[in-house]
């Protein structure tokens, strides 16, 4: 079966490139970090509070920036510098998660503290990300573009497999503070790789105001029939159906009553799930069918967040967790690519940074309205009721999947 194949010349492709292998393996670290905090701090706010609402109000403060600033980071990504600007950003981010260290193994930490910090982290990665998205297709060549970003995708989850592993140890053996310690010192290697990276000098081109270049980005995105309706496919699918993974921490405990160590469960569950899919992705060599991949895993995403929210039995929920966590990677990262292969590299960082909003702001603001709902309804039945919502605009996108494909596969293969 195809499906079972597996070609590793393709994946040896991309590492072949030195300016890849080494933002890889810089990056792969500072996710690793990053899994780690974002556990942590879960984990703390729900210690803290025991309310769904602050877990949303987490969600919130880190995602409300991405859908206010990450329009300017993605004009800011078509006219400056990238590497630089990660650089600049990054080295801020390390700096919060060391003052947030501090704050906690001091015993000063409230969940105000904790949801402005986020809020900070919120903000540099709505201005980083644009950048980051964009530049992952300058390090290789346009045929192996495709790869690249699946092994990013694979890299991310390996972290997230990791992370919360690595928290979960360090919470039960040193405490919860040093967990943010570890993130700090995650961003080091991620900063000398971006100094070493070998990249020809940005190309000057001439720019209109700031604002013009938001709105002309949004005009491309728009018009483009093929974006747009995958676009807001995503979105929809975001909002209703991802946004579960802000609410782990809740599911975990007043759920499953498993603590830390559910939650833990779940958030390497889905990792796995996700690794399988991007490494299945990378070594695929062609962008033919990723249109239907797109649709397919939604609509059985859907499905296995169903089955999450109501099935009762902890093991299901862990196993549901690892479908859907292969399912957002094949989606998301099919999606992805589809939308790098097609835009021009002028717009490349705008549009990009639309899609950033969109899988980055969704779950944000579904979780927000699932854990005020969760107050009246209890957490399974809106987490599944957001599903079905999935299942049916997923359902009707597929009436559209020939001229969908027709527009976005024709491309270079990747």
């Amino acid at each position: 079966m195809r499906f079972l194949s597996f070609d590793t010349a393709a994946l040896a492709r991309a590492f072949a490139v030195r300016n890849f292998a080494l933002y890889t393996a810089g990056s792969s670290i500072s996710q690793i970090g990053m899994w780690v905090q974002r556990l942590a701090i879960g984990w703390l706010v729900w210690d803290l509070t025991k309310s769904g609402v602050w877990l949303g109000a987490v969600a919130i403060a880190e995602f409300l920036p991405t859908i206010v600033i990450t329009p300017f980071g993605g004009v800011l990504s078509d006219r400056l510098d990238r590497r630089w600007v990660s650089l600049v950003t990054q080295s801020i981010a390390a700096t919060l998660a060391a003052f947030l260290w501090l704050l906690t193994v001091a015993g000063h930490v409230e969940a105000w503290h904790v949801i402005a910090m986020v809020f900070l982290w919120g903000v540099l990665n709505a201005i980083n990300q644009s950048s980051r998205i964009a530049l992952v297709p300058s390090l290789v060549p346009r045929e192996v573009v495709g790869q690249a970003i699946a092994i990013s995708a694979v890299t991310f989850n390996l972290a997230r497999f990791l992370g919360p592993v690595i928290a979960g140890a360090l919470i039960v053996t040193v405490g919860i503070g040093w967990t943010f310690f570890v993130n700090a010192v995650s961003y080091v290697p991620l900063l000398i790789v971006l100094l070493r990276l070998e990249l020809p000098k940005p190309v000057r081109r001439p720019t209109a105001g700031f604002m013009t270049e938001m709105i002309d980005g949004m005009k491309y995105t728009v018009g483009h029939d093929a974006i747009a309706t995958l676009m807001t496919l995503m979105a929809l699918a975001a909002v209703f159906t991802r946004a579960t993974i802000e609410l782990l921490p809740a599911f975990a405990d007043a759920v499953f009553a498993q603590g830390s160590s559910g939650l833990a469960a779940f958030t390497s569950a889905g990792g796995l799930g996700a690794i399988v899919a991007g490494l299945w992705l990378a070594q695929r060599g062609t962008q033919a069918g990723l249109t239907s991949w797109v649709l397919f895993t939604l609509l059985v995403n859907a499905g296995a967040i169903i089955v999450f929210a109501l099935s009762g039995n902890f093991y299901v929920a862990v196993a549901m967790m690892a479908v859907s966590g292969f399912c957002n990677v094949a989606s998301g990262t099919s999606s992805q690519t589809l939308i790098q292969v097609s835009v021009e590299d002028a717009m490349r960082g705008r549009v990009m940074s639309l899609w950033l909003i969109i899988n980055r702001g969704g779950p944000a603001f579904g979780a927000m309205v699932f854990g005020a709902l969760s107050e009246r309804m209890g957490w399974g039945w809106p987490t599944a009721l957001g599903s079905t919502v999935t299942i049916l605009v997923a359902a009707w996108a597929i009436r559209r999947r020939g001229a969908l494909a027709a527009q976005m596969e024709s491309h270079v293969a990747v």
